[in-house]
């Protein structure tokens, strides 16, 4: 499976500088990490992360979304340092699976940014 897609964290630029992210740019990242990790898997026990590949087999379109959703959600209940706004999915001919979430850094949905995760086997 391949995916594409508060505090502050540090990144290298493809030019070899590091700097430092906050605010919706350290949410987008935070987040992708976690869409990234199996439940369970991260060192520490933490059981944040979303088992999508696992949907990847499944025929049923509404099913695999209504699936994946609750996943979600469920992520973002623990999550707390944004809330979900909207959850867009694309079937495609190939088995891949895209996945746009729009997510608020409030709850009363000001400053919001889109997530994209691409799914494959």
């Amino acid at each position: 499976m391949a995916f594409n897609v508060g505090t502050i964290y540090s990144k290298i630029t493809a030019d070899g500088k590091t700097y430092l992210a906050s605010g919706s740019e350290l949410v987008a990242s935070e987040l992708s990490l976690l869409l990234n990790f199996q439940k369970y898997s991260l060192f520490f026990g933490n059981n944040m992360g979303v088992d999508l590949e696992k949907y990847l087999h499944l025929n049923n379109k509404q099913a695999i979304f209504n699936l994946i959703k609750s996943d979600i959600e469920i992520l973002f209940s623990k999550y707390g340092k944004a809330y979900l706004k909207k959850i867009d999915m694309i079937f495609n001919t190939d088995s891949s699976l895209e996945i746009t979430l729009t997510v608020s850094m409030d709850i009363y949905g000001r400053n919001t940014i889109m997530i994209p995760l691409n799914v494959s086997n």
